[in-house]
């Protein structure tokens, strides 16, 4: 159970340029669906550009 625990700790080290807000849960495990978060961070960035696109066209 210790060793569960420090595992989850040590993988809970967010990599360089990753703020806790980006985070999304499952992160840090190792599996399948790891590629589907990356899309959704994507899919956050895109629509984040996208808005700063749309103000800065309407100033």
């Amino acid at each position: 159970m210790l060793s569960k625990i420090i595992n989850i700790l040590n993988t809970c080290i967010p990599k360089s340029g990753v703020s806790w807000a980006e985070l999304l849960p499952g992160d840090f495990l190792d599996t399948l669906e790891q590629a589907e978060k990356i899309n959704i961070r994507s899919l956050r960035q895109q629509l984040k550009q996208k808005a700063l696109t749309q103000q800065a066209l309407t100033v």
